[in-house]
């Protein structure tokens, strides 16, 4: 039977086998200079994944049928971009660009597959952030697993928070150490295997397939890190020492990626269909005014939207709005959501959340922007109340912080409880982190915050 042989489009243009029409192009620099001029401050150019994806593009993406009126990511992007209007978010601009950058590769250049989407959507931020602040929960029971693991085998440990300490020695589960921060990376090289394994076998696995195995590469993940903290306290290998690194490499690679290569092989051997040969060809004129109308409302949806968000930044970093007084504290407003307050013995920042669906600019990734690492992240009851406390280390100094989320009539630690609070209307919250030069000065400064709530003129007018 004839096996059909498939070019990725950056392989068809390269080769000539196939002429990409002029206002494609077009629209591609049309897109990626509102995407450098809106959204540089935004996407991680140098990160990891972003780097890996873009690299990874080519690999993962088929062109499965002509180019023509495929409409179902402008309906997304147009979607999106009306969103972003009304929820101004740099993720809704994000995936309005990327939705209508892939309508305008299926309407010029052929119909692809599902691939790209979820290497655009892994290669965002958002999953990343998602990936540092949602995963946090699983690293506390991680740590407590790994050391009651230990505990049975008969060492003699103590787990705090994420730490393990052993010998006098602190080993943490945190996503500034190889490990859970390659979770993310781990996922984008699983699309990469799948793409390696549907050329080597002439076969394509079903979409419904995707979610099971990145689903499983997660758990690969988790099991990793598991055995990677146990090998790190066994061995009592530092955070300073080369070989920390490379028990991490070698866990990701002996754990997760081996696995997840002959796990994609056998499922697409077992699962996989052939396809046959269908010549697609590229057709160099839009197909209709249809087609051209739609082109052309989405590009200008897209400008608006993100007219809308550069305006609303602008509005941010400009806010000179006046900052309720608190006694004991200096007041000084940051931006429109960010208030700052000192006295000698404490450093505290609220931050407003504007939405539900909102970033909450999580101190784990706002003091690791100035240099600081992690260190101890535990749960602590203070006044009735729960907070995460952890220690600000940068090499020379240390600090003690603690934060939560708080809205002036309700304090929680939990991310889905005051994101479903306030889907349902309740007043917006904001997170409130606390940092002091010593745990004592701390934990004064949280047990008369907490129970006298000095905050709550600002909490509430926020």
């Amino acid at each position: 039977m004839e096996k059909k042989m498939e070019l990725s489009w950056p392989q068809r243009i390269l080769t000539g086998s196939a002429q990409m029409p002029v206002w494609v192009w077009a629209a591609f620099l049309g897109y990626a200079a509102i995407m450098i001029i809106v959204l540089h401050d935004y996407i991680g150019w140098q990160s990891v994944n972003v780097v890996l994806g873009l690299l990874a593009l080519p690999l993962v993406t088929r062109i499965t049928g002509k180019n023509g009126n495929h409409y179902r990511y402008g309906i997304l992007a147009i979607a999106t971009a009306v969103l972003a209007c009304f929820v101004p978010t740099n993720t809704m601009l994000y995936f309005s660009i990327v939705f209508a950058l892939l309508f305008v590769t299926e309407a010029g250049i052929g119909r692809i597959n599902l691939m790209p989407v979820i290497m655009a959507t892994l290669m965002s931020p958002l999953v990343q952030y998602a990936a540092d602040v949602f995963s946090f929960p699983i690293r506390l029971h991680l740590t407590e697993f790994a050391g009651h693991a230990m505990k049975l085998a008969g060492m003699e440990v103590t787990v705090r928070g994420n730490m393990i300490l052993y010998q006098n020695n602190e080993f943490a589960v945190d996503p500034a150490c190889m490990g859970l921060n390659m979770l993310v990376t781990s996922l984008i090289t699983g699309l990469m295997m799948i793409s390696v394994n549907q050329k080597r076998y002439n076969k394509i696995l079903s979409n419904r397939w995707m979610v099971p195995v990145l689903v499983t590469m997660v758990g690969l993940n988790i099991i990793s890190n598991c055995i990677r903290m146990v090998c790190l306290v066994l061995f009592n290998i530092l955070p300073d020492q080369p070989a920390h690194g490379w028990i991490g490499i070698g866990c990701l690679l002996v754990y997760v990626m081996l696995p997840a290569m002959f796990l994609s092989g056998w499922l697409i051997r077992r699962f996989g269909k052939d396809i046959p040969a269908k010549p697609v060809t590229i057709s160099a004129h839009l197909t209709g005014l249809g087609m051209l109308a739609a082109q052309l409302l989405l590009m200008g949806s897209v400008a608006i939207a993100a007219m809308v968000i550069k305006k609303e930044k602008s509005e941010l970093k400009n806010s000179q709005s006046p900052v309720p007084a608190v006694a004991g504290f200096h007041a000084d407003r940051v931006d429109a959501s960010i208030i700052k307050l000192d006295n000698p013995q404490t450093l505290v920042y609220i931050k407003n959340i504007p939405g539900f669906y909102s970033g909450d600019h999580h101190p784990m990734i706002c003091w690791r922007g100035s240099g600081y690492s992690f260190r101890q992240i535990e749960k602590k009851k203070i006044a009735a109340n729960t907070v995460y406390t952890a220690i600000l280390d940068d090499g020379a100094h240390q600090l003690h912080t603690a934060w939560w989320y708080d809205n002036g009539t309700r304090r929680t630690i939990d991310q889905l409880s005051w994101r479903w609070d306030m889907f349902r209307g309740a007043h917006a919250y904001s997170l409130v982190n606390l940092t002091a030069s010593s745990g004592t000065e701390l934990e004064q400064a949280l047990t008369n915050i907490l129970a006298n709530k000095p905050f709550n003129p600002i909490l509430t007018g926020m």
